[in-house]
């Protein structure tokens, strides 16, 4: 019987991490579709570029 209701607690937990997963997927999908990308601007300056490329023997 309590292998049961585990089954069922297990199964509900997975459906609703499912649910979860999808909204998030939705809204990035409707973040991007409206210019967003996300995640903190960029601070690499063109000259920290150059700086870091030259640094690792690349032109």
């Amino acid at each position: 019987m309590l292998k049961l209701v585990f089954g069922i607690y297990a199964a509900l937990a997975e459906f609703e991490r499912e649910l979860i997963s999808e909204g998030i997927k939705a809204g990035l999908r409707s973040a991007r579709a409206r210019g967003r990308n996300g995640g903190p601007p960029c601070t690499m300056i063109p000259a920290k570029v150059r700086l870091a490329m030259a640094s690792m023997g690349q032109p």
